[in-house]
């Protein structure tokens, strides 16, 4: 949310209260600290693809750590073993076995570190809607399953950085977890307005959940100005939360705003800010206007500022001035600290400024591959060099695979499947991989219902499940679910977890046959 930028760095080493000079000795050079990190569904091409070194620092990634990430769910899965079984070092840290630990064949320098579950830790979670809730710590961590902070403690006391690692919380042990964790969170992140959900507050609605609407999330009696989960933006300690975003119809002091001025004030020649009478309710500016900063509070505000308060907000604006005063005389004047503009639909940064189809790369429909190609190849993109129209015209594709794969979630698991296929009910429900095929295209294939089946991928890996006849798919596609592991190609992997670790249900995983190609 902050970019990273000199200033942003500098801005985050004052609240973790480290030097930022210190900061920037631990990476090869500061223009690697500012460069953008390796993503999820392209890590592997930084370990496997040497061409890609250069932008890492000079050389391939060499160890990968995990925290409860399912691997296993993106693109090309034969690839993720290739590089997990490549790398110096693997570590996961989950409360079940990662199934990409299982996957990679390697016998050296593998560690699973058993993770505490949501009901042995206390803390906060945040939903989809913004919403924040406190949950209390119901067992000790059982076994030798420990807390993910106990376990990243430990990784920074090896590394030497311990104490600077909690500073932003207090030096040593003084400090109180997990509830400054959360209070260090709520004051950095201004950006999308997390100044108003700390943990005391959250701890006060645990408390008093049963005055709270569950449609409306509009609290009563002792919690009356607030919102369930205080939804950010949360602009203060007093704020209420805004639990649906860029509602006009509300004063911001009550969660109303417009639209963030993040793109400057005019593009060619046109304002891209809101137009007179577009405003949140009761505000002092009737239209639009922009970020609120040090330079401008006064005029937009309608204040005067003390020469206490102006020497606090010198150079400052709403995302780094931690006195709070430009976010409280905003709101004292119905002002949105982040402005008020007109909703981005054209983005002149994107490739495509206004978003148009683009057929997929592996596409079975050469004619609309030439109505709609792929981007332009992209050099360091994300650290790795991403081939997009060199791929889509490397071959017709069509005529080694006609047929399309289409991969999603079912309703039985979740993500990889982990968790839920250690799950003895789930499982019954849903225990055995399979593809479901068009009965036309099965006949055309001489697939009956429940006959076994190989599926080749475009990047070479192969899946042998279940045919299932369904009416839901096309005449041209199968699908499949993105939910199992533990079977390999054909080969059972239940001899590689740990004793009595082996979940219940087992199957191929999608995404060794699932095509390359990155956002």
């Amino acid at each position: 949310y902050y970019g990273l930028a000199e200033g942003s760095w500098k801005y985050f080493a004052k609240q973790w209260k480290v030097d930022y000079e210190w900061l920037k000795g631990r990476f090869k050079s500061k223009e690697l600290m500012e460069a953008k990190g390796n993503t999820l569904s392209l890590w592997k091409h930084s370990v496997l693809d040497e061409s890609n070194a250069k932008y890492n620092g000079g050389s391939p990634i060499k160890a990968l750590i995990c925290i409860g990430n399912g691997v296993s769910t993106v693109t090309e899965t034969h690839k993720s073993k290739e590089a997990l079984d490549k790398l110096d070092l693997v570590v996961f840290i989950d409360p079940y076995v990662n199934d990409s630990a299982v996957i990679t064949t390697r016998n050296d320098n593998l560690f699973l570190l058993p993770a505490a579950s949501q009901v042995e830790t206390s803390g906060t979670v945040v939903n989809t809607g913004r919403s924040a809730q406190w949950r209390s710590k119901v067992v000790e961590p059982l076994y030798e399953s420990r807390t993910d902070h106990e376990i990243l403690f430990d990784f920074a006391k090896r590394m030497g950085f311990y104490n600077e690692f909690v500073a932003g919380m207090g030096k040593g042990d003084n400090f109180t977890w997990p509830e400054d964790a959360t209070n260090e969170i709520a004051r950095a992140l201004k950006t999308i307005g997390m100044k108003g959900v700390t943990a005391e507050r959250l701890k006060k609605q645990q408390e008093n959940w049963h005055l709270f609407n569950s449609s409306s999330l509009k609290g009563r009696g002792v919690v009356e100005k607030e919102y369930y989960g205080l939804p950010w933006p949360c602009w203060s300690e007093t704020h209420p939360g805004s639990p649906v975003l860029f509602n006009t119809s509300l004063p911001v002091s009550q969660g109303g705003m417009g639209f963030r001025a993040n793109f400057g004030l005019e593009k060619n020649g046109v304002s891209l800010l809101a137009v007179e009478g577009s405003a949140p309710k009761g505000s002092k500016i009737n239209g639009g206007y922009a970020e609120i900063t040090g330079a401008n509070i006064e005029a937009l505000a309608g204040v005067t500022l003390t020469a206490e308060e102006k020497a606090l907000v010198e150079g400052k604006n709403w995302k780094n001035d931690d006195s709070g005063i430009l976010v409280k005389y905003a709101l004292a004047a119905g002002l949105c600290p982040y402005g008020n503009a007109k909703a981005m639909t054209i983005v002149p940064s994107f490739t495509d400024p206004i978003p148009k189809h683009r057929e997929p790369l592996h596409s079975f429909r050469p004619d609309l591959v030439a109505k709609y190609p792929a981007v332009k190849d992209k050099v360091n993109h994300f650290r790795v060099n991403v081939r997009y129209e060199s791929e889509q015209m490397q071959q017709d594709w069509t005529k080694d695979y006609p047929i399309n794969i289409v991969s999603g979630r079912i309703v039985e698991h979740m993500g990889t499947g982990t968790e839920t296929r250690a799950s003895k009910y789930l499982s019954e429900l849903s225990g055995e991989m399979y593809g479901e095929l068009h009965p036309t295209l099965a006949g055309k294939l001489g697939l009956n219902d429940n006959d076994m089946m190989w599926v080749y991928g475009t990047g070479g890996g192969k899946i042998k499940i279940k045919c299932k006849h369904s009416l839901r798919v096309d005449e041209h596609s199968v699908f499949l679910p993105q939910n199992f592991s533990g079977i390999w190609s054909g080969e059972s992997l239940v001899n590689r977890y740990p004793a009595q670790t082996a979940p219940y249900g087992l199957g191929e995983n999608s995404t060794q046959v699932t095509s390359y190609g990155f956002d």
